[in-house]
C-alpha cells in the first residue's frame, strides 16, 4: 500500500467504528442485565471460604498476581519490539 491509499481507508474505516462502539455497549449492557436478573439464589461458595478460613487465600493471590505480572511484562516487551520493528519499516533500512 502506498502512502496515498492510506487516507481514503481512514476515511472509509470511520464511519463503521462510529457505529461500533455503541453497539458493542448497548450489547454490553444487555449482557449485564441479563446476568444481574439471574439473582443470588445460588448458595455460597464453599472452597472461598475455606481457603479463607485457612489464611491460603494468600497463595491464590499470590499466583494470580505473579500471572498478572507475567502477562503485562511480556505485552511490555512485545510492544518494545513492534515498536522498533515499525521504526525500521518507517526509515526503510533493515
Amino acid at each position: 500500500m502506498t502512502k496515498k491509499m492510506l487516507p481514503q481507508m481512514r476515511r472509509r474505516v470511520l464511519p463503521f467504528s462510529f457505529l461500533l462502539i455503541p453497539v458493542l455497549t448497548l450489547l454490553a449492557l444487555l449482557v449485564g442485565g441479563a446476568a444481574y436478573a439471574q439473582g443470588t439464589a445460588q448458595p455460597p461458595v464453599e472452597m472461598a471460604d475455606t481457603l479463607r478460613a485457612d489464611g491460603k487465600i494468600w497463595v491464590v493471590v499470590g499466583v494470580m498476581t505473579i500471572v498478572t505480572l507475567g502477562v503485562l511484562t511480556y505485552l511490555v516487551r512485545l510492544d518494545g519490539k513492534v515498536g522498533k520493528l515499525e521504526k525500521r519499516v518507517r526509515e526503510g533500512g533493515r
